[in-house]
């Protein structure tokens, strides 16, 4: 039997729900860290059988192919699902620097696109107008660079005659 312990019944049985709950999480954690040291051990593990993933090759196509491979080979519990999930980790993080040189080069394909046009536009202004027309664009495209800017002019306001009521 329970001593009495002079605290009110409500309160004692909510402290008792508490610790209770208390010693459920720590169970819990302690599970989870045994699991989690379980899947580790697992994972360093050389495979039964004694397969192991070949090295990941150069080229996308080639790295599309050992992918295939690998997903083939953890189809027949060659290898597990860790190693399956390094070997999509690695192929991605390929992938991934693929794209972004692929995006460089668009980047400086516009730019060097941006700059020919450039260079037309101002053979075209010296053979249409002449020296002065060459000058002139010059300067504007030199002061589109380095900050000085003429302020547009104001709006005319034009003033009209009142409507006559007929």
């Amino acid at each position: 039997m329970t001593e009495p312990t002079g605290l009110n019944p409500m309160l004692e049985g909510e402290l008792r729900r508490i610790a209770k709950r208390e010693r459920e999480m720590q169970k819990k954690r302690g599970q989870r860290a045994r699991q989690a040291v379980e899947r580790a051990t697992a994972a360093l593990a050389p495979n039964p059988n004694g397969y192991t993933v070949p090295k990941m090759p150069a080229g996308l196509s080639a790295i599309r192919k050992w992918v295939r491979q690998c997903h083939d080979a953890y189809s027949r519990r060659a290898i597990g699902p860790l190693e399956l999930a390094e070997v999509r980790r690695s192929a991605s993080s390929v992938g991934d620097l693929y794209r972004a040189g692929a995006e460089l080069r668009k980047a400086d394909a516009a730019l060097r696109a941006a700059r020919a046009q450039e260079r037309m536009a101002e053979a075209l202004a010296a053979v249409e107008h002449g020296g002065a027309a060459v000058m002139l664009l010059a300067r504007l495209q030199e002061s589109l660079t380095d900050g000085r800017r003429r302020p547009l002019p104001g709006r005319v306001h034009a003033l009209t005659p009142p409507e006559q009521a007929s």
